[in-house]
């Protein structure tokens, strides 16, 4: 059955849950902090594709006549796909040809990003009762996160391509290690005390 075969999965991807010592509530809780950290990856790929996609645009339009110009559409564009929603970047991606064959399936990670997002714990809330239905939600979760997985490694590629389109000469991949490296760095020796939602 297609429940079993994905109880099986979800076990062989945490195999800490055929043990006895947790307790399955709070497991649906780690479970989906984990998907909304697979959506909020998915995100900031598609934030990447809508800003190299954009100054792609600006340089081929010939908008492009000085370091200035480059740094003042690139603050514009980055500032575009932060302040954008998921549901939004979906949209203005929605007329990039490099991402075209991934309409559909971002059109449908979109829906049940806003679904986790404002309905889930009201929906779900009846199977929170029964160890067995807990595991049968845990194991959808689990296959929408290997979705989410799954489109976001597809984001990255096309951002990669996008980034090497401008950047002909660029290592992107040793730019960010090096960049998260430098940020650590710095978490380190001085921890961040504040907390965004608490500074709107």
């Amino acid at each position: 059955m297609h429940a079993d075969e994905d109880i099986q999965q979800l076990l062989k991807d945490f195999p800490e849950l055929e043990g006895g010592d947790f307790i399955l509530g709070k497991e649906v809780l780690a479970h989906f902090g984990l998907l909304f950290s697979g959506f909020a990856n998915l995100e900031g790929g598609l934030q990447n594709c809508y800003l190299f996609w954009q100054l792609h645009i600006a340089l081929i339009n010939g908008e492009v006549g000085s370091k200035n110009d480059w740094l003042a559409l690139h603050s514009k564009f980055e500032s575009e796909a932060f302040d954008a929603t998921f549901g939004r970047l979906v949209n203005l991606l929605g007329d990039c040809p490099d991402m075209k064959f991934l309409a559909d399936d971002l059109k449908a990670l979109r829906h049940s990003r806003n679904y986790f997002a404002h309905r889930f714990f009201r929906e779900e809330n009846d199977k929170m009762f029964n160890d067995d239905a807990i595991l049968k939600l845990m194991s959808r979760m689990n296959v929408l996160r290997h979705e989410v997985k799954k489109c976001e490694g597809s984001v990255e590629n096309v951002s990669t391509h996008l980034f090497q389109v401008i950047y002909p000469n660029v290592d992107m991949k040793s730019n960010i290690a090096a960049f998260a490296q430098e940020r650590m760095e710095e978490i380190s020796v001085s921890p961040p005390k504040d907390f965004g939602w608490e500074n709107e």
